[in-house]
């Protein structure tokens, strides 16, 4: 999802360029209400646009970084540093590359549904995630609980699928194949080299202390 971001921030700061020359300046004194009445600086929403695009970048490298040293992703790849400059160079090549594409190749709405239902379906899936875990396994340690369960995550999986079902039929058909790609991921090579199912399967894994519900 980061990549899909920061693909709508890379066609909006494109388009930005593009399509809103830079005003002129005033010739009279009601000059600045009109200005204001136009809507925000072009410049400053591209320093914004170009400021938000590289926060989204390092994130979309971070979580390749992470989901490799967690073993989801290859290691030897998305997690190589660096030898000079100690930063994930290769998650950072794949990460521009994507954005680049998509940035390029794909109409701007497009990229917009596809950032709004993903980002949906997470939130879904997390509430869900909530409940399912305080109901199966109350006794692992949470430095933060969730009140309300089951309500609270009863209400965002409402919301979010009430949200997701206004959005168009194509836009559904391209989130399940972009979900089908993510599972046939995981569970040809993520499930297996998993460093939590490792800890899982090993004897000398301590056991959790349980906390009180």
């Amino acid at each position: 999802m980061a990549i899909l971001n920061l693909g709508v921030l890379a066609g909006l700061l494109g388009q930005t360029r593009r399509g809103f020359p830079s005003p002129p300046p005033p010739a009279d004194p009601n000059a600045q209400d009109k200005n204001a009445q136009q809507g925000p600086d072009p410049q400053t929403a591209k320093r914004v646009m170009a400021a938000q695009n590289e926060k989204e970048f390092r994130e979309g490298v971070e979580k390749l970084y992470a989901m490799a040293t967690d073993g989801l992703l290859p290691k030897k790849f998305f997690a190589e540093v660096h030898p000079r400059f100690r930063t994930p160079y290769v998650s950072s090549i794949t990460v521009g590359l994507f954005v680049a594409i998509f940035a390029s190749l794909i109409p701007i709405g497009i990229l917009g549904e596809l950032v709004s239902i993903g980002t949906l379906l997470a939130f879904v899936i997390v509430c869900a995630g909530v409940w399912m875990l305080r109901r199966r396994r109350p006794d692992l340690q949470r430095p933060f609980r969730t009140p309300l369960v089951p309500l609270v995550p009863i209400l965002g999986i409402i919301v979010s699928g009430y949200l997701m079902l206004s959005l168009p039929f194509d836009t559904w058909l391209r989130m399940i194949i972009w979900l089908i790609l993510g599972l046939a991921i995981y569970f040809g090579y993520g499930r297996k080299h998993s460093r939590v199912a490792e800890l899982a399967r090993s004897p000398q894994h301590p056991p959790t202390k349980p906390v009180a519900l």
